[in-house]
């Protein structure tokens, strides 16, 4: 059966109305996934997904130097840089498409024609994540306080922290699994917003990734065991057929095999009154002028009792009232708006901020073994040791959140685990990550002798005139969970049952 494979190509170069530029393209290239190849599945850090296209440039409607385009007034000057765009693809005749990429533009490479050649324009494009890679963000004072007065789970931390963003981002751009941890003291100091996204997923064992369709996903530790589409099988993959594919190869990740697993913990606690910061030079400030100052904190303020000041002239005189200070209070630090109202250079000789501090350093840590804690310890025996250490996360802060932390990374390392690559599959674009499939490779003698399940956590694809084709990255389901699609889910399954309870 020939499969008919259309697609639609959307982009906003105006930054707000999609332009359907469909009969331009020449190809696609996608890359997701939730990490870099073969790199671990626990990591904090994450990736943003790419899309690289290629349009017909014969006309010049997409030269950025073209001053006769129809779309220069959009694109010159660096006018893409940024620019909404997205694909659809359909393997069904048009009857139902579906969205295989949706983020925004890099700058453009272009070819200018040749006699073999036309001319072309390249168009580099990353998920939605980069929106907020670069977006740095600080937690407000009182915004802080509250947060530790009423403690979120990781759920409600990341919904908040990107919708206090702005620039359009609302909870409808949000798809959050419910929180499993609570995390008594949350802020940021002027972070990175998608990094700090991947250090509070990692905290929880979960992942946080811009999707296909542009939501900012986040999948708690326990997605893959409670999603229909990691549940259940939703693809055979064989070497016949409309799902088949053309080569197969696997490869035991050795990355995530460790025997001993220490998970470091940050606990925290509201200090007492205390000087918070105080400035170590004297300040500045000519008459009639307002001199700024950042004063960072060495730990986050829970609250601000006071602050204190005092300023003399060039002759000593006290000139304090002439000083006005106007604060600006963020978890870890404060912009000071300095202004002297007088005649004369105020000279600042005392410059403090006193309130409650929150303390607290990474000085608990919990380690499981295999030989204790684990099942496959006669694995090791006769093998070096690994050991493998998770530090530095700010939002681990309890022992029992590193207890859970590390119990759950045992029983994702502890076996040596299979990773497969599915290369020149049939493309389906209906195929997301996590999805769980079946590889039938059972044709060829001695090579997989049964059907086994696994979970993709990576696809490269291909659109070109030549049709849609996809690689996929999977791993073993059987060694992700220890005991797979055999959890007690409350609501689902009766109390008394032998299903096994979650971390």
């Amino acid at each position: 059966m020939t499969i008919s494979v259309r697609h639609r190509l959307y982009v906003a170069w105006d930054g707000t109305n999609y332009t359907e530029e469909t009969n331009y393209l020449i190809s696609a290239q996608g890359d997701v996934r939730y990490v870099t190849p073969y790199s671990s599945l626990v990591s904090g850090a994450g990736i943003t997904d790419q899309m690289v296209i290629t349009l017909d440039n014969s006309t010049g409607r997409f030269s950025p130097l073209n001053t006769s385009g129809a779309l220069y007034d959009d694109i010159s000057s660096g006018g893409m840089y940024m620019r909404p765009v997205r694909l659809d693809v359909s393997i069904n005749g048009g009857t139902n498409y579906y969205r295989v990429f949706t983020g925004v533009l890099k700058l453009p490479g272009a070819q200018s024609p040749t006699w073999q050649e036309t001319s072309v324009v390249t168009l580099d494009a990353r998920s939605r994540d980069e929106l907020l890679l670069n977006k740095r963000q600080s937690t407000t004072q009182d915004v802080f306080a509250g947060d530790v007065n009423q403690p979120d789970t990781e759920d409600e931390i990341i919904g908040n922290y990107i919708t206090e963003v702005g620039n359009g981002f609302t909870f409808d751009d949000l798809d959050l699994d419910a929180g499993l941890v609570q995390i008594p003291f949350p802020w940021m100091d002027d972070e990175s917003l998608l990094e700090e996204m991947w250090l509070i997923a990692a905290a929880c064992g979960g992942r946080f990734y811009a999707a296909y369709d542009g939501a900012f996903r986040y999948e708690n530790m326990a997605a893959w065991q409670v999603e229909t589409r990691s549940t259940t099988s939703q693809q055979t993959y064989s070497t016949t057929g409309e799902s088949s594919f053309q080569r197969l190869e696997f490869r035991y990740d050795d990355t995530d095999l460790y025997n001993e697993v220490t998970v470091e913990a940050a606990p925290r606690t509201i200090g007492a009154v205390d000087v918070i910061w105080e400035s170590e030079s004297i300040t500045t400030v000519q008459p009639g002028q307002t001199q700024t100052v950042t004063a960072k904190f060495d730990a986050p303020a829970y609250s601000i009792t006071s602050l204190d000041k005092a300023a003399r002239d060039a002759g000593g005189n006290n000139v304090t009232a002439s000083v006005t200070v106007t604060p600006t209070y963020y978890a870890q630090r404060a912009t000071l708006a300095i202004a002297n109202t007088g005649t004369q250079t105020a000279y600042l000789t005392k410059l403090r901020i006193l309130g409650k501090p929150v303390i607290g350093a990474p000085d608990q840590e919990s380690t499981k073994t295999s030989a204790t804690h684990g099942a496959n310890s006669a694995y090791f025996s006769g093998r070096i040791n690994r050991s493998r250490r998770v530090s530095g996360n700010p939002y681990v802060q309890t022992v029992q959140q590193a207890e859970m932390l590390a119990q759950r990374i045992l029983d994702l390392s502890e076996y040596p685990r299979l990773q497969f690559v599915l290369m020149g599959c049939t493309g389906n674009p209906e195929r997301r990550l996590g999805d769980r499939i079946t590889i039938d490779h059972t044709g060829i003698a001695g090579f997989i002798t049964s059907t086994l399940d696994a979970y993709v956590i990576g696809l490269r694809w291909n659109l070109d005139n030549q049709g849609f084709t996809q690689d996929l990255e999977s791993v073993q389901a059987s060694s992700v969970f220890k005991h797979d699609n055999n959890y007690f889910i409350i609501g689902t399954h009766a109390l008394g049952s032998t299903r096994k309870l979650f971390y």
